[in-house]
C-alpha cells in the first residue's frame, strides 16, 4: 500500500472545480525556489475559509483540545518539551523524524471513511494516513513556535503513484524544506519532482497554484472566480 492519502483521489479537484478555482491538475512541474515557486509554478491567495471542511474541523478540533490539560497526550507534551530550545531547521528535522514513526493506517480502516482528517492527538493515539502526518506535524511545529507564515499543509498530485498526497512544506528563511510521510528526512522543496501542487493550507486561508503550461494532453483548467 502506498503510504498517501488514499481517500483523496479525485476529491481535491472536485472541490477546486467546484469552488471556481484555476488549478492545473497534471503531472509534476519542474522546481524553482521557494514554498510559492517550488515547482515553478505561481501561488495565489484565494481566502481565507478553506474550501476543505475537513480542515476547517481539524483546526477547531485541535483548539478546543488543546485547550484541555487533560486532553494532551503525554507524547505530544514531550515532543513539545524535547524541541524547544532547537533552531527551526532542527525542529523541522526532529518533527518529520518522529512523527514518520508512526505507521501508515488507512482513514477507512480507522474511522470507516475515506476522507476523514485526524487531530494531532488522534493521530498519536491511532496513527493515520497522509493528511494526519501532515496536519500532526503543521500543528506540532506551531505548538514548537513555528508562525503560520512559515508552513503550509500542501495538497499535490503524485506523478508515481498516480494519487493525490498531503505534506508540509516549512519555510525558515526561504529554505522551503519538505515534510513528507513517503520520504524518511527532510529534503528540499525544489527537489519534489514527482509532485504537482494543487493547493495549499494553513490557519490563514488557503492557496491555489497556476502551474507552468507543460500538462500532458487532456489536463484541464477551471476559471477563477476572485
Amino acid at each position: 500500500m502506498h503510504r498517501t492519502c488514499l481517500g483523496l483521489v479525485g476529491r481535491w479537484r472536485t472541490l477546486l472545480s467546484a469552488a471556481g478555482v484555476l488549478v492545473l491538475v497534471s503531472a509534476c512541474a519542474s522546481p524553482g525556489v521557494g514554498p510559492a515557486t517550488a515547482f515553478d509554478t505561481s501561488e495565489t491567495f484565494v481566502s481565507k475559509t478553506a474550501p476543505v471542511p475537513q480542515w476547517t474541523a481539524v483546526v477547531a478540533r485541535y483548539d478546543e483540545e488543546s485547550r484541555l490539560p487533560a486532553a494532551i497526550p503525554a507524547e505530544w507534551q514531550r515532543l513539545v518539551r524535547n524541541l524547544r530550545g532547537l533552531s527551526v531547521a532542527q525542529q523541522v528535522e526532529r518533527v518529520n523524524a518522529e512523527i514518520n514513526r508512526h505507521p501508515y493506517v488507512a482513514s477507512e480502516q480507522n474511522w470507516g471513511r475515506p476522507d476523514y482528517w485526524e487531530t494531532p492527538f488522534e493521530f498519536l493515539e491511532k496513527n493515520g494516513q497522509c493528511q494526519d502526518y501532515a496536519a500532526t506535524k503543521y500543528f506540532l511545529l506551531r505548538a514548537a513556535g513555528v508562525p503560520a507564515s512559515e508552513l503550509q499543509v500542501v495538497v499535490v498530485h503524485d506523478s508515481e503513484t498516480r494519487l493525490d498526497h498531503a505534506v508540509v512544506i516549512a519555510d525558515p528563511h526561504g529554505a522551503a524544506l519538505l515534510l513528507d510521510n513517503q520520504i524518511q528526512h527532510v529534503v528540499p522543496f525544489a527537489t519534489a519532482h514527482r509532485y504537482a501542487p494543487l493547493y495549499a493550507l494553513n490557519e490563514d486561508g488557503w492557496w491555489v497554484f497556476k502551474g507552468r503550461q507543460t500538462a500532458p494532453s487532456g489536463a484541464r483548467y477551471a476559471e477563477a472566480n476572485f
